[in-house]
This record gives C-alpha cells, sequence and structure tokens, in this order.
C-alpha cells in the first residue's frame, strides 16, 4: 500500500501496541477521535507526511533523478539559476506496508503508530490533567523517535512509477468507493453478506497475479454488500478517476515522476472478516461489471500492492550558503 492510499494506521494497529487506547481516547471531554476524518490516526499521518518530505529534501541547482550519478545529472541536466529545495520522492512514491514477510510491520507502520499514540496521549493528558497519561506522553513520543531512527536506518521505502490505490484518501482527485458503487440486479445468486474490493493495474507491464510486474496497485476501501436470492453483485467505477500516467499539475517541486496508467480494474469479493478473491475470468476494462453469479471464495487473493523498488537513504546533512 503507498502512504497516500489511506492513513495507514487504524485504532486496532494502537490497540494492539495500548490496550488502553479506546476508553481513554471515550473518557476525554470531549471524547478524541481515533480514526475518520479529523482523528488522531489523520493528524498522525499529516504529522509523519511532513516529516518524510522535509527529510528528503535535496539542495541543487539541477534535477536530480534516482539512481543517476551527480556528474552525469550536472552535465546533462544542469540549467543554471540558483540552489533550491527538491524533494526526493513525493509521496506516492513511498511503499508504506511490509511487502516481504506476513504478519511484519514496515518501518513506516511502526513509526506512524507510535506517533499517532504519542498524539493521542498528549490530548488525552492536556484534557484530562492526569500525570499517568503525561507519562506514557513522554513514552512514546520517545518510542515513535526510536522508530523514526530505525527507519531512517532501513531508508525509505520507494517505487519509481507509483499507481494509487482506486478512492485512494490522500491522492489527488482519486475519486470515491463506497456502498453506492454496489448494487443488487436480477441474477441467479443466492443470499448472503461479503465484502468488495478492487485494484487497478497497467496493462502494459502486468502479467498476470502471479507475475503483476509491480504494476497492481493496492485495494480501495473494502465495501460490504448483501444479496438477496435472485440477485448478483454489479459495480461501478463511474465515481473513481485511474490515473492516466500524466503528472499532476503541480510542476517539479516534488521531484519529477510518472505514474503508471490505470488501464484496467480487477474485482475482489470475500466473506466477511476473511480474505477476499479474484473475481471474474479477466480484469475489467469497462466502467461497470456484473458478477454472473455468486462469487468464488477460491483462488488468488488480495495483496498489499505495490512493493519498493528500492530504499532511499536519508541524507545527513545541513545545507549551507
Amino acid at each position: 500500500m503507498l502512504f497516500t492510499d489511506s492513513d495507514i494506521v487504524t485504532a486496532s494497529d494502537l490497540t494492539q501496541i495500548d490496550s488502553e487506547v479506546a476508553p481513554v481516547a471515550a473518557s476525554c471531554k470531549p471524547s478524541i477521535l481515533i480514526e475518520g476524518p479529523g482523528s488522531t490516526c489523520e493528524q498522525g499521518w499529516r504529522q509523519c507526511a511532513q516529516r518524510i518530505i522535509a527529510a528528503q529534501q535535496m539542495y541543487t541547482n539541477t534535477l536530480s533523478a534516482i539512481g543517476v550519478s551527480g556528474g552525469h545529472q550536472a552535465a546533462v541536466n544542469y540549467i543554471g539559476g540558483p540552489a533550491r529545495n527538491q524533494a526526493r520522492t513525493r509521496l506516492n512514491q513511498v511503499v508504506a506496508t511490509e511487502s516481504q514477510y506476513a504478519g511484519a510491520a514496515s518501518s513506516v507502520e511502526l513509526w506512524l503508530a507510535y506517533t499517532t499514540l504519542s498524539l493521542l496521549y498528549r490530548n488525552a493528558s492536556a484534557r484530562m490533567g492526569k500525570d499517568r497519561l503525561q507519562d506514557k506522553y513522554d513514552r512514546y513520543t520517545k518510542d515513535a523517535d526510536f522508530h523514526w531512527r530505525q527507519l531512517r536506518q532501513n531508508g525509505l521505502p520507494f517505487v519509481a512509477q507509483p499507481l494509487e490505490a482506486p478512492a485512494s484518501k490522500h491522492g489527488i482527485n482519486a475519486g470515491t468507493f463506497t456502498a453506492d458503487n454496489l448494487s443488487p440486479v436480477a441474477g441467479g445468486g443466492t443470499a448472503q453478506v461479503f465484502q468488495v474490493a478492487i485494484t487497478y493495474y497497467d496493462a502494459s507491464r502486468y502479467v498476470s497475479e502471479l507475475n503483476t510486474q509491480n504494476a497492481e496497485s493496492g485495494p480501495s476501501p473494502i465495501v460490504s454488500f448483501t444479496q438477496a436470492d435472485g440477485q448478483v453483485l454489479q459495480v461501478s467505477i463511474a465515481s473513481l478517476n485511474p490515473s492516466t500516467g500524466v503528472m499532476d499539475q503541480v510542476g517539479l517541486s516534488q521531484g519529477p515522476w510518472t505514474p503508471l496508467t490505470a488501464t484496467h480494474w480487477i474485482l475482489w469479493a470475500g466473506p466477511a472478516g476473511g480474505p477476499l478473491y479474484w473475481q471474474a475470468a479477466n480484469p475489467i476494462g469497462t466502467k461497470t461489471f456484473t458478477m454472473p453469479g455468486d462469487p468464488a471464495f477460491t483462488g488468488s487473493t488480495l495483496g498489499q500492492g505495490q512493493w519498493p523498488d528500492l530504499n532511499l537513504t536519508f541524507q545527513n546533512l545541513v545545507g549551507r550558503g
């Protein structure tokens, strides 16, 4: 999952670290919202986002590309003018979730989680005035700093050509994917409740689920669907704005990049609380798709999306004029 696809950490992630999260948040006056719009998880994402951007700045008067030597870059792209700040990566090029090990959390996820816990207990301590909460705030602030140093040691997971998830929360004009995208139509299905999500992929690189060539996105929000007897699922992506492979019109201040193109989408469905499975015989290239019958709960399962092409080092330097 890319850093911009969601807030990355949830209330469940925080509770796994600290079981007091929910009762402390609820006991505050007013209560503290843990996840969703305006929540502590969202604020934690924003704070970490700005720290990544600040830590990945380059100070140069050339357009510096990843993997190209400074000498070559200066010879080819030297444009004169003053030195400037230019980020080495955009936030949608940061792979936030662990892509190599099952059941593991990435350095980015752990840092986000402990930063969010620090923010939660800072707010709780300020509202309730309890020394115990101040102690927890201090401890989680130190923990967050430790995981930030771990991330710097491991490097920032980076994908050169990102493909943001459908309805990416922090993407630009990504659109929406909610229960409104799902509708029942007449068919030969049976009554059941299941979950639905979709992913994008770029047909110029994608081969199959066994060989995605790093060209499949992370999942959209997972939506529940209730199907009655004699009905089947119809999915519309009319509310989404798939990537066209064109750089957003925001200039080069955050570095040059070219996203992948979302040429098709894949439909995933599965039982409530279980894994999601690939539906339909082939990836879908139309705005609307109707299931031929009940979803199949076998086969390829939904993954996390793109993995890092490389880990970017952090620069341990202070720019001087």
